[in-house]
């Protein structure tokens, strides 16, 4: 589930904004999602949640390997198996995947987004959809962001 659609929202910004170019392009940032909505935080947790085993998984699996190693990893995949105490190698797939994690529980989605870029290949294709989507959340908060800047900008000036 992505969050609610925002068009009204953003309509009746865009309306109040008149023609000020900064504002626009804060707005240009939501326009993509305004239908649809973008994933919440919760939601990136839980979706991040079910993936981590299969994105340590996939790191197992040579790239080159042949269609019966392929075979076998998929039926092994069934049962998925890796370390959630945090005592994996440094930057081993299992010890990116805990520190991606422990920084959404504490809700720092940009650092969850930069370790899971160290990623090798396979796991990082794995993780590919997951990014995307986090990736689309962080976007929408820069434009907030800079919205809420402006406003507090054009408050200030209409007060002086």
């Amino acid at each position: 589930h992505k969050g609610r659609a925002y068009m009204n929202e953003l309509e009746a910004v865009r309306v109040v904004a008149g023609k000020s170019p900064e504002i626009l392009r804060a707005l240009a940032g939501l326009d993509t999602h305004a239908a649809k909505g973008i994933y919440t935080y919760s939601k990136l947790r839980e979706t991040f949640s079910k993936l981590a085993g299969t994105i340590v998984a996939a790191d197992r699996v040579a790239p080159d390997a042949g269609w019966i190693s392929r075979s076998l990893m998929q039926i092994s995949s069934l049962v998925k198996f890796r370390r959630v105490d945090g005592l994996s190698e440094a930057n081993s797939t299992e010890f990116l995947v805990f520190q991606a994690e422990k920084h959404l529980e504490s809700d720092n989605l940009a650092e969850a987004v930069r370790v899971l870029e160290q990623l090798d290949d396979m796991a990082k294709a794995e993780a590919s959809k997951w990014l995307s989507n986090a990736k689309e959340r962080l976007r929408a908060e820069q434009s907030l962001a800079s919205l809420h800047a402006h406003a507090v900008l054009m408050l200030t000036a209409e007060k002086g």
